[in-house]
């Protein structure tokens, strides 16, 4: 590190050393993302590693009802936590997962029932065909619209 001791530099070079040691590294900040959705006064919603990132919500959220406050400042009250961001984001993950998972499942359950009940009309008009009570064109219809629910259910995968 220091070429000729007898120079002087390594007085220096100690001396920057420990000034690189003391000094502190990068100051991380969380952003906090505050809202004041009651007019009582602002309350922190929700933590962010980024000022673009917490930025981008708060727009997103006062474009959604602008009648409401919602804005962003540095969050001081325990250091960075990336664990926290990151648990965040996976409790997000899962709620979305739940809704579209949901949303598949009543997809799923509409188009039994509708399936069920075109089935059972087509039963009770070849029941009335094979009785004498029915005609073959109530059978036709019948067997037509079953097809067309069958044809038009949406092919869905459960996630699970």
């Amino acid at each position: 590190m220091v070429e000729n001791p007898s120079q002087g530099n390594d007085m220096k070079a100690l001396m920057t050393l420990v000034v690189i040691l003391v000094s502190p590294g990068p100051a991380f900040a969380e952003w906090g993302l505050y809202a004041n959705r009651n007019g009582k006064g602002f309350v922190l919603e929700q933590t962010f590693a980024f000022y673009e990132d917490c930025n981008r919500k708060a727009r997103d959220l006062w474009r959604a009802n602008p009648a409401l406050a919602f804005g962003c400042a540095e969050y001081t009250a325990t250091a960075y936590s990336r664990t926290q961001q990151l648990r965040e984001q996976h409790q997000k993950a899962m709620e979305k997962y739940n809704r579209d998972r949901a949303a598949v499942l009543e997809r799923v359950e509409n188009n039994r029932r509708l399936e069920k009940s075109a089935r059972e009309d087509y039963d009770r008009a070849k029941r009335e065909l094979e009785q004498g009570t029915g005609s073959r064109d109530s059978v036709l219809r019948a067997a037509e619209k079953l097809r067309e629910v069958r044809e038009d259910a949406p092919k869905v995968t459960v996630p699970r």
